[in-house]
């Protein structure tokens, strides 16, 4: 399109005439009006004036907003495409719109918002007011040429639309974000048939419901002939509410297909009748009944099938088929984030934390924002003190707590036992509680069953089950707060913490260091048992059953190798153990026997050998030196006894441990086996091959006839054994162990598993062997940055993969590279010592 003369035209004024503007029309449009805005500027360049289009003029490459910014700022008049889509755009209704009207009163009247309407809906808002022109109904292209050119000398053609009756529709919220989706779905679905079911919106007290039922209004009203808002707390408000709409719609509107309303003295029928002349209209009214309790109260209230649009609001999960739902939901963090900083500018992080720790409830998050603003305090102040503030009062603002109150007494006194399982739910994490953890200790099957039908009811708690269907609640943690101060009113709070410890503890599997089959409900659970971690110490309990449950939570995250996680746990619980058990303690023993086990996998030798030999001292004084489990901790002393050369003492505890595990269990006992892999493995650090080999094959065996083929443990120890036919020159029998091994392992333990890592670096050390090197380059760096990963530079096994990608890059003629990765990882082993 050719860059035209600088035009202008006054009011009234027909021709251009020289303009102080650089530009004299801009036009604002949505994707769907995109022929128009070419129609319009094509007539406008024919008369001599010049256009902005951002299809001609904002090419490939161009800083978009900025390119509207400033053409806004240079353009004389804006001409609004009016489109259904375009009032739902926030871009074209803050950035274009808005910005334009802001500069245009500091322009005396000199500059003017132009709206052609191109589709069937009216003027809204700060449109309805400005020049107006209509192209809805015209074909003839001569005609539409007339209407934009008296659009543009501000004379309107278009008859204003009848005034719409707007009724008890709240305020517009100024800074409404994060719902133009729902807003849409919403108009899309009420619009698509001649007669759609009411739309239902449910979820949370306080999730914004009303909020985007009146956004809705607001936005799209003017595709309505009337607006009608109707609170429906109780049947009472929403009948009364309804029978004025009659009496409104029979002063204004009339109906010749019913008779006049002659004030008859039964408000339901009037309500009825109000609804039924609403049926009868051809352009549709849209209602909105706010807060119904449940489906009963709105029976026989019910528009006919016809022009009347519903949507109810409410808190109550379960209707029945002839209303279409919509779940909302919790803000996304960035909308969250986005609406505190609007109501108290500061830092994006900050806010986006404090959104968080108001688990994205738009009810908190507004109650913040208020008392943020009228107290001048910051953002992470109010993250420190969530719980306490969403209990206090804002000017006339209710606190948050009290509107979950209300909902938890509401759903108590329908069934008791609500108010005990919200209670346990409170004091764990909100996301997905299994609900077999739920039982007899904390109340009847029966109970808990009536308890959740009445708190999801009231959107409390909402069935959430895990992807492979294991049945789970979820409860927002702000509704947890509210429980917790109820249950702190009541002096309940320890004594429900010290159940739900109890009950996790029993729950939590006792296996998870060892058998990867637990690991799925470890998963489970585990948020759970570290969100009462926290709880307990909240409330200064330190006794045994915490420490039990603090024992199995660590040996869950040491056997995924979580290593950093689990060390503090168990340090925890060995603390508790001294503090709380008699000296000798039988569990003392086994925890100081687990947290050896990690300083032993992270190379913290001296730290673990006191800790392995105290717990064999308490283990035999308590359990006997002759006990399986005491031979388990033997076993683990020789291995470390092996790992820091002191291979002597080592085979004897190594023998000694099986031979106590041969008489306690049997040859045939995975027990048994798991002794003799860690003699196999001593027997081919210290060369001895051919008895490696046999002790390597017999554990094998027994492990696959207790466990399976596929057993993680079975799998491990095949790829030990490739390491023994490596070392004696059959690497074509040990290549498909490693492989398998890899491949196995990965898909049991996960991608970065220690045992991954080291097997894959095994398989290295034999492709560089066997003339390999480039891909065996390729494993020994994926076992080297999963080791670096777990254990960091400074642990043994991430240096000795260095090692093996130092001698690939050596195969391979990169002798400096090598250099420098040896001198690298070397300094962190010097660190480690």
């Amino acid at each position: 399109m050719p860059v035209l003369p600088q035009t202008g035209v006054r009011p009234g004024q027909q021709g251009p005439i020289i303009s102080a503007w650089p530009i004299d029309f801009f036009i604002s449009r949505r994707g769907s009006a995109a022929q128009a805005a070419q129609e319009v500027a094509d007539v406008l360049s024919d008369e001599g004036y010049s256009v902005r289009v951002q299809d001609y003029h904002f090419g490939p490459g161009v800083n978009f907003i900025a390119a509207i910014d400033d053409a806004l700022r240079r353009c004389r008049d804006l001409i609004v495409l009016l489109t259904k889509d375009y009032a739902l755009s926030v871009h074209t209704m803050s950035t274009e719109l808005g910005n334009f009207l802001a500069a245009a009163t500091r322009a005396d009247g000199e500059r003017a918002l132009i709206v052609l309407r191109l589709e069937d809906c009216d003027p809204e808002g700060v449109m309805a007011a400005h020049v107006y022109g209509d192209l809805t109904e015209i074909e003839d292209p001569g005609k539409r040429r007339e209407v934009i050119l008296a659009a543009i000398n501000r004379m309107p053609t278009a008859l204003r639309p009848p005034r719409r009756t707007v009724h008890g529709l709240p305020p517009r919220i100024r800074d409404f974000v994060g719902r133009d989706d729902m807003i849409g779905q919403l108009h899309a679905t009420l619009l698509s048939a001649e007669s759609p079911a009411p739309m239902w919106l449910n979820g949370l007290g306080g999730i914004g419901k009303s909020s985007l039922a009146a956004e809705y209004a607001h936005r799209c009203g003017g595709d309505y002939a009337g607006v009608w808002w109707a609170r429906a707390e109780n049947r009472t408000m929403l009948i009364d509410s309804l029978a004025e709409l009659a009496r409104a719609l029979d002063d204004r509107l009339g109906s010749t297909f019913l008779p006049r309303i002659t004030e008859p003295p039964d408000l339901e029928k009037l309500a009825q009748t109000g609804l039924a002349k609403l049926a009868a209209r051809r352009k549709p009214w849209l209602l909105i009944y706010d807060n119904v309790v449940r489906p009963a109260a709105i029976e026989g209230l019910i528009p006919p099938g016809g022009a009347a649009r519903l949507i109810i609001t409410t808190r109550y999960s379960d209707w029945p088929s002839w209303a279409t739902e919509m779940r909302v939901e919790t803000m996304p963090r960035d909308a969250a984030a986005e609406l505190l900083l609007k109501r108290r500018g500061g830092n994006r992080e900050d806010a986006a934390r404090l959104a968080h720790a108001l688990g994205y409830l738009p009810l908190a998050l507004d109650h913040a924002g208020a008392y943020l603003r009228r107290t001048g305090s910051s953002f992470t102040r109010y993250t420190a003190r969530v719980e306490e503030l969403i209990g206090k009062n804002v000017g006339d603002q209710a606190s948050v707590r009290a509107t979950f109150d209300l909902a938890i007494q509401r759903a108590t006194e329908e069934r008791p036992a609500a108010e005990s399982v919200l209670a346990f739910l409170s004091v764990l994490a909100p996301e997905r509680v299994p609900l077999d953890i739920i039982d007899e200790t904390i109340v009847t099957d029966a109970e808990r069953d009536d308890a959740l039908i009445a708190l999801t009811a009231v959107s409390l708690v909402r069935l959430d089950p895990f992807p492979d269907e294991t049945e789970a609640i979820t409860v927002h943690r702000l509704v947890q707060a509210a429980a917790r101060a109820r249950n702190a009113a009541a002096d309940g709070n320890r004594a429900i913490i010290e159940k739900a410890i109890r009950r996790l503890g029993q729950a939590f599997p006792d296996n998870g260091y060892s058998e990867p089959r637990s690991w799925p409900r470890c998963e489970k659970l585990m948020p759970h048992a570290l969100e009462l971690r926290e709880q307990a110490h909240r409330a200064n309990i330190a006794n045994h059953d915490f420490a039990f449950l603090l024992d199995a939570t660590a040996n869950a995250l040491h056997g995924r190798g979580a290593f950093d996680a689990a060390v503090p746990l168990l340090q925890e619980a060995v603390a508790i153990a001294r503090s709380v058990l008699a000296p000798r303690h039988v569990n003392l023993g086994q925890w100081l026997n687990n947290l050896a086990n990690i300083y032993m996998n992270t190379a913290r030798y001296a730290q673990a050998e006191p800790l392995y030999r105290e717990a064999i001292e308490i283990g035999t004084e308590t359990l006997g030196r002759g006990s399986f489990r005491v031979a388990t901790r033997i076993s683990n002393l020789a291995n470390l006894l092996m790992e820091t050369g002191r291979y002597e003492e080592s085979e004897r505890l190594f023998r000694e441990a099986l031979q106590t595990v041969a008489t306690t269990r049997s040859k045939g006992d995975p027990m048994y086996a798991a002794r003799l892999r860690s003699l196999a493995l001593l027997l081919y650090r210290t060369e001895r091959f051919e008895g490696s080999e046999v002790a390597y094959r017999e554990a094998i065996a027994i492990g696959v006839t207790a466990s399976g083929q596929d057993d993680p443990h079975v799998v491990l120890w095949r790829g030990q054994l490739a390491n023994v036919l490596r070392d004696t020159g059959r690497a074509g029998e040990a290549e498909p162990l490693y492989r398998v091994a890899v491949e196995k392992l990965a898909t049991s333990l996960g991608p970065v598993h220690p045992s991954v890592a080291g097997a894959r670096r095994e398989l290295a050390r034999l492709l560089i062997t066997t003339g390999r090197a480039e891909e065996g380059l390729a494993h020994a760096q994926e076992a080297l940055a999963a080791h670096e990963q777990t254990f960091g530079r400074a642990h043994t096994w991430t240096a000795g993969s260095a090692a093996v990608v130092a001698d690939a890059l050596h195969a391979l003629g990169r002798g400096a590279e090598a250099v420098d990765v040896r001198a690298m990882y070397r300094s962190g082993t010097e660190v480690l010592s």
